[in-house]
């Protein structure tokens, strides 16, 4: 499966603090892309870009590795935006959501 982590709103810009537990993932066969983002009030706003970055880098990962289930997985404020995602989005559509509190 593939994995799209979102971090916590503070640590958004430095994912690098999650580099241990996203590696274990990785270690397990998962693949992992983690996006960033810029935080701002506007949710809507954000999950749009959100949307467009991953998709961005998903389709590189469609083309080697062929079509894959998607779990949403979000820290924090992460964890509200994949919510946000599954929920208000119906063209990203998810696997199931892992929520870190």
């Amino acid at each position: 499966a593939l994995i799209h982590f979102l971090p916590g709103q503070f640590l958004s810009p430095t994912p690098i603090l999650y580099t241990r537990f996203l590696e274990s993932l990785s270690e397990k066969g998962y693949l992992i892309i983690s996006t960033p983002y810029n935080p701002s009030l506007d949710r809507l706003e954000i999950c749009d870009d959100i949307l467009q970055s991953f998709k961005l880098i998903a389709n590189e990962v469609i083309e080697e590795f062929g079509v894959l289930p998607v779990i949403g997985m979000g820290h924090s404020n992460g964890a509200v935006l994949s919510l946000l995602i599954s929920s208000l989005f119906p063209d990203a559509p998810r696997a199931g959501n892992v929520l870190i509190r």
